[in-house]
């Protein structure tokens, strides 16, 4: 093999490994968690959804299994047609998205698929995940992939 082609190699190995991210077991008190909402015209909308919340989306069985980024098109135009253009109604239906998605999650669960934290424990991806595991009163250890 030339020196071309070897460092082509360690190269590939290094890209590699920078691409996949550590694998660890973390406390969930040590992630900090992001809220949910958003901003419109200078104004703050809290869309983080109250344990009552996430416990009504279970009760009624109302579990929502779509996630945000694969769907983010489809939600935004739902929550569009439903709220006739009202901010207020579109914080409110994207709380009770955030409540169900979570509750979806609580009973499904999520294997296969770990939090991504940053390494200073700030969450990268993966709230829903977190407040399910938190709504199902785990205390412990979650898998979460440290990203760079």
């Amino acid at each position: 093999m030339s020196a071309t082609e070897e460092s082509g190699k360690e190269k590939s190995e290094s890209q590699r490994a920078k691409a996949s991210p550590r694998i660890v077991r973390m406390k969930i008190a040590e992630i900090q968690n992001r809220p949910f909402g958003f901003c419109h015209e200078g104004k703050a909308y809290d869309t983080n959804p109250t344990a009552a919340d996430i416990q009504v989306a279970l009760d009624s069985g109302h579990l929502e299994a779509r996630g945000i980024q694969s769907h983010r098109g489809e939600l935004d135009y739902e929550w569009l047609m439903q709220s006739q253009g009202s901010i207020d109604e579109i914080a409110r239906l994207q709380k009770v998205y955030n409540a169900r998605g979570i509750a979806y999650l609580h009973v499904h669960g999520w294997d296969g698929f770990p939090l991504r934290v940053e390494a200073n424990g700030v969450m990268h991806d993966g709230t829903h995940r977190l407040r399910a595991a938190i709504h199902r009163g785990m205390e412990d250890e979650v898998e979460v992939a440290i990203v760079e």
